[in-house]
């Protein structure tokens, strides 16, 4: 069947393709190999080697990218570079997506972001792994970041072994470039969610993840979904999280206290650890920073469904200790199972 004229791609646009790959390759070869050379040519006079590899690595990929897709159909171009139909609309398959997601539909599945845009999965050919990156791409403002998340509920469902690096190289790179603000809990869901991937985490690449972690909801994000759970199937040791609980930034601290969580969380597969929970509290229990105060009420107030009797006694052997938060909370769990029971108005 003969395509239509709009569904053509102009040779020139091929064209540019590949001169957008010759470009950068030949940038991205000096920045490799030889940047102590280049970058003075650039007018830098600090030169980082590390940093000016990465971003030759990138332009790399960039014009790689590039090179794969010169022969894609019209269809499959993005957005910005679709011929327009008779009406002037674009016609990409994130444009339909958006205006389906305009009409009324139900259940679930609907195409409301960016996950509904068909194509491949199961599969992770150079193509597909262009096609995600392109997507990826796409999220420019603080609404399609929002709509990353249906994304990467794609992603997760990649059953296939040999995903795992790219799975965790998709939440890497979600980290380094929108920040754990961003998309922190959402790159670690990805991995928690994928089982090969999660697996093959050790305590190099679980301190990488939390590289960076500078507020409570970057540390509990990776705490509950990364280091607690690496915690409790055994791929970190119990050496890792006391470095933590010693270490001078509070976050890690925090971090040691919230990957207790883990162990006692039944919901999760926490079968309830009390030596290894406590062991972490004892090296913090003097520890009066706000953020870590609060930590260890929840480390605590976890550990009393399954073993209440410890942690009394843990109460009243660092009376003098603790603060004042923590002992009003988790004796308020134990008396009441509530951490902050309503007062009567009677």
């Amino acid at each position: 069947m003969e395509p239509n004229a709009s569904d053509k791609v102009p040779g020139s646009l091929r064209l540019w393709f590949v001169v957008h790959f010759a470009v950068d390759l030949v940038f991205a070869l000096p920045l490799l190999l030889i940047p102590e050379w280049l970058m003075p040519l650039l007018g830098w006079s600090c030169v980082d080697p590390i940093t000016s590899r990465l971003v030759g690595a990138a332009l790399m990929g960039i014009g790689g990218a590039s090179l794969l897709e010169r022969k894609a159909s019209a269809e499959d171009l993005p957005c910005d570079a679709q011929p327009e139909d008779h009406l002037g609309r674009k016609r990409c398959r994130r444009h339909r997506a958006r205006a389906a997601a305009r009409r009324p539909t139900g259940g679930l599945g609907t195409p409301g972001n960016l996950c509904s845009v068909p194509g491949p999965v199961g599969t992770l050919s150079p193509a597909n792994a262009v096609r995600w990156n392109q997507r990826m791409e796409s999220v420019r403002s603080r609404h399609q970041l929002i709509q990353i998340n249906g994304l990467l509920r794609r992603l997760q469902t990649l059953p296939l072994r040999s995903t795992r690096a790219f799975v965790l190289s998709v939440a890497t790179t979600l980290l380094h470039t929108y920040g754990y603000r961003g998309t922190g809990s959402i790159a670690y869901e990805l991995i928690s969610y994928h089982s090969p991937a999660f697996m093959s985490l050790d305590v190099t690449k679980v301190e990488a993840l939390g590289q960076g972690i500078d507020s409570w909801h970057s540390v509990d994000g990776f705490a509950r979904l990364i280091s607690g759970p690496a915690w409790l199937e055994g791929l970190i040791s119990d050496d890792v999280i006391h470095r933590w609980a010693r270490s001078d930034d509070l976050w890690w601290r925090r971090a040691a206290l919230v990957s207790t969580v883990a162990l006692n969380m039944r919901s999760h597969g926490g079968y309830g650890d009390v030596d290894r929970t406590l062991a972490v509290c004892r090296m913090l229990v003097d520890d009066h920073e706000d953020m870590v105060v609060k930590a260890l009420s929840w480390a605590l107030r976890h550990l009393v469904v399954h073993d209440p009797a410890a942690v009394r006694s843990f109460l009243n052997r660092y009376e003098e200790l603790l603060a004042a938060r923590i002992k009003r909370e988790v004796r308020n769990k134990l008396e009441t199972g509530l951490k902050n029971p309503r007062r009567s108005t009677q």
